[in-house]
């Protein structure tokens, strides 16, 4: 394993103990029933027991961290250090979600606050992608804008992935700022409807510079 996998890996096991302890730390303080879900106006409409609440997120950090692994294991150096990086990603996403649940189930943090973090955080992990799309460089099954066409060449690949990242960059930014600015219950369908035009426009930019790479 490499410096720089090692370093990952080492980010991970990091993130799921912080869920860990967050959850060992404030177990004693917890009412019997938790609020586990909220809508998009930070109404709770999705409860678990206490046990539930502490154990359900670290799980899925594990379960999450193993599967995406398992998915990079014994690809080519780059591709398992972008597997690496969406690993934690997604695990830091998720820690982000179980400490705001904690912390509005001990009176910490406002429960209202919790739709505008989540819109934040996927914003966030929006951004992040974006930002390392562009490197995946060579063409593979498992990680990046994978259309068809964009297989048509090396130069196809890289072009959909730097437009891809570029994309996502965006949308995220503007979700992001929406979701301080007006709100989570106007953020998500921002980013919602910004996502859906984004694959649209990226899928018609690829299909296009494949045409031309044909001729």
């Amino acid at each position: 394993m490499s410096d720089t996998l090692r370093r990952h890996a080492l980010v991970s096991v990091l993130l799921v103990a912080v869920a860990v302890a967050a959850s060992i730390a404030v177990y004693p303080h917890l009412p019997a029933v938790v609020a586990t879900h909220w809508d998009m106006h930070g109404v709770a409409n999705g409860w678990s027991s206490r046990a539930v609440a502490v154990l359900l997120l670290p799980a899925m950090m594990v379960l999450v961290g193993g599967v995406v692994t398992a998915v990079g294991t014994g690809q080519p150096a780059m591709l398992q250090r972008t597997v690496a990086t969406l690993r934690n990603v997604v695990l830091a996403l998720m820690l982000a979600v179980h400490v705001a649940m904690l912390a509005v189930a001990t009176s910490r943090l406002d429960h209202a606050a919790v739709p505008r973090i989540g819109a934040a955080m996927l914003a966030l992990a929006l951004i992040a992608v974006g930002n390392y799309m562009p490197r995946v460089t060579e063409r593979n099954a498992f990680v990046g804008v994978r259309f068809p066409w964009a297989f048509a060449s090396d130069e196809v690949w890289r072009r959909t992935q730097r437009a891809g990242g570029y994309g996502l960059v965006a949308v995220g930014v503007v979700g992001l700022a929406v979701a301080f600015a007006a709100g989570p219950s106007a953020a998500m369908p921002v980013l919602m409807g910004g996502l859906l035009v984004y694959v649209v426009a990226l899928a018609a930019w690829s299909y296009r510079l494949a045409r031309a790479a044909g001729r």
